[in-house]
């Protein structure tokens, strides 16, 4: 679990996510920026501080369709279910059936 505290604000949580590791990759799971600091470059900035960790194995997440572009400005792009790991393509397919809109993205 990764966490980015406001040190102005007696070092209130403002984001945090979690990095899950498996044998061949990463999964970044529950990506979080509370609301009101969302829209300020926050989530942007903590993914940034992410990346020395995105570049040693590859990582997926399974960002809301509406927050493509987003993810895909720090170098994550989106991959079909086919070209996914068997794991990420299950879970995502698991997803879409509970309704989520959702896409599988991969950071190289």
């Amino acid at each position: 679990v990764y966490i980015l505290r406001d040190t102005s604000q007696q070092n209130s949580i403002i984001a945090a996510t979690r990095l899950v590791k498996t044998a061949d990759y990463l999964i970044l799971r529950s990506m979080v920026v509370l609301p009101e600091r969302q829209h300020q470059g926050i989530g942007s900035y903590f993914l940034e501080q992410l990346k020395p960790l995105l570049s040693k194995r590859s990582c997926w997440c399974f960002p809301f369709e509406w927050l493509e572009s987003f993810y895909a400005e720090i170098g994550f792009e989106s991959v079909s279910s086919e070209e996914a790991p068997n794991l990420i393509s299950s879970k995502y397919h698991q997803y879409s059936e509970q309704g989520r809109k959702i896409l599988i993205m991969g950071y190289p």
